[in-house]
């Protein structure tokens, strides 16, 4: 079947923030468990009521507050979700190119994948000051200082900072759906998770990920971001499931489990994350489903994706 992409507006920025550490930092766990405690503390800088014990979810100002709107992400009172609001997905997605624990040592540079989806694109200023306040802040238990050293476009492959001024010197470019399309006789994609994927099925996490569980899993991702954060998609999901399954495979899966206690302050205790890492080859006519696919490589799939969990790459064999 043929996507009505047409139907399925989900803008999407990307970019590469490069980083240099300035002094010797140490991750002694996933490191976006350390990288998303200081963002948010970055981001909590900016919120327009500067009260710490206040709940953002009924604050007034929730839906234009940078903090807010990307760390809180409040249900927008003219959308019809049943969902709760814990469960929003956020307007942005980031990922470190360090995926373990590890010592980054004085002068390493790193980067930080961030994607900005619909609304969310215009809060680009917002995060940009975040990133640099974490720069401040300091990284893990010895507060390592980084240094923010140039912004790429990942989709236009041009600048977007000047580490001279610390400000923007240019915008971003925007894609939409159809502008991953173009890819004929998909017959064979392999998906490599670059950090762990938590994928909760039937209130369980799913260890073995198959064809059925990814496409369902991606595919009510993606819809969920655009509702929230673009515009509500008008389509047969269920056919487009269908169709998926019925003529797509899983094969060679190559899955490690995983779990992770990292801890969280608001809930004062250690959390319990049961996740996978790994990779699976998909084969069968997959051309429709490209847009889908590569659009996931930038917003992830899963949960925790707001501590970097879901990264995948793509890798195609066309003919």
């Amino acid at each position: 079947m043929k996507l009505p992409l047409q139907h399925m507006p989900l803008p999407l920025a990307a970019l590469e923030f490069r980083l240099t550490a300035v002094d010797e930092l140490e991750f002694r766990d996933f490191p976006g468990f350390t990288f998303r405690s200081v963002l948010g503390l970055a981001l909590r800088s900016l919120c327009i009521l500067k009260n710490s014990r206040m709940d953002c979810r009924p604050c007034p100002f929730n839906s234009n507050c940078p903090y807010g709107y990307l760390f809180e992400t409040p249900k927008a009172a003219e959308k019809s979700l049943r969902f709760e609001a814990e469960k929003l997905p956020h307007p942005m997605v980031w990922s470190l190119s360090l995926s373990q624990a590890q010592t980054v040592r004085r002068g390493q540079s790193f980067s930080l994948f961030v994607t900005l989806i619909g609304r969310g694109v215009s809060f680009l200023p917002f995060y940009v000051y975040a990133v640099l306040k974490v720069c401040e802040l300091g990284l893990g238990r010895t507060r390592a200082k980084i240094h923010l050293a140039d912004i790429r476009d990942r989709f236009a492959e041009k600048r977007l900072y000047d580490p001279s001024t610390r400000c923007l010197i240019d915008q971003p470019v925007v894609l939409q759906l159809q502008d991953f399309d173009g890819e004929a006789q998909l017959t064979s994609a392999r998906l490599k998770f670059i950090t762990p994927v938590q994928i909760i099925h039937h209130n369980r996490p799913e260890f073995d990920l198959t064809a059925e569980i990814l496409i369902r899993t991606l595919l009510r991702r993606l819809s969920l971001l655009a509702a929230q954060h673009a515009q509500a998609w008008s389509i047969d999901y269920s056919a487009i499931i269908q169709s998926f399954v019925a003529g797509i495979q899983s094969e060679d899966h190559r899955f490690q489990r995983l779990v992770f206690y990292p801890y969280s302050s608001r809930q004062q205790r250690r959390q319990v994350i049961k996740a996978v890492i790994g990779e699976v080859t998909l084969t069968g006519d997959l051309s429709p489903f490209l847009p889908l696919l590569r659009a996931g490589e930038y917003t992830h799939i899963g949960s925790d994706t707001s501590r970097g969990f879901g990264r995948y790459e793509l890798t195609i064999n066309s003919f």
